[in-house]
């Protein structure tokens, strides 16, 4: 408790010298007037600008090859507007696919399911979720294929 008042004290005086005298501010200990602001900055300049989210989702897109970009867009047409938004839901909110969805994703392929699980979570309002997506998008996957027919039929190489 001490240190916090001590370091308001510092703090508030700090800042009482600085508005009394706005020269410390700006000067240099040295005598030859060598200002550590310019004063012809423009202050209001911008310095840099951060892209937009869709300037962001647009060239986050375009780094993804044509190729693969058309085959996850075929393998997303195959699953369905409806199962892409349970595979988000359950990725995010732990709500299970459906037992259609389900089918859909095994039919697909994994390549699939978890390459366009990887380009959903690339999007700007949601890539704070990407660490967890592949994991996820893999447990969804090993869940549907466990629960589909594929799994049951042996194997007659």
């Amino acid at each position: 408790m001490i240190k916090v008042v001590l370091f308001m004290g510092c703090l508030l005086s700090t800042i009482l010298i600085s508005s009394a005298n706005p020269n410390l501010a700006t000067k240099s200990d040295d005598d030859d007037e060598t200002w550590i602001i310019d004063p012809s900055t423009d202050l209001n300049m911008v310095f840099a600008e951060s892209p937009t989210s869709r300037e962001y989702n647009e060239d986050v897109l375009n780094k993804e090859s044509s190729e693969h970009f058309d085959y996850l867009l075929n393998c997303s047409e195959k699953r369905g507007r409806e199962c892409n938004e349970e595979v988000m839901e359950e990725i995010l909110q732990n709500r299970n696919v459906s037992d259609r969805c389900c089918e859909k994703i095994v039919s697909v392929g994994k390549d699939c399911h978890v390459g366009i699980a990887n380009v959903m979570f690339k999007n700007y309002h949601v890539r704070r979720f990407a660490s967890r997506s592949v994991f996820k998008a893999s447990k969804v996957w090993n869940r549907c294929y466990a629960q589909s027919d594929a799994a049951h039929t042996p194997y007659s190489g």
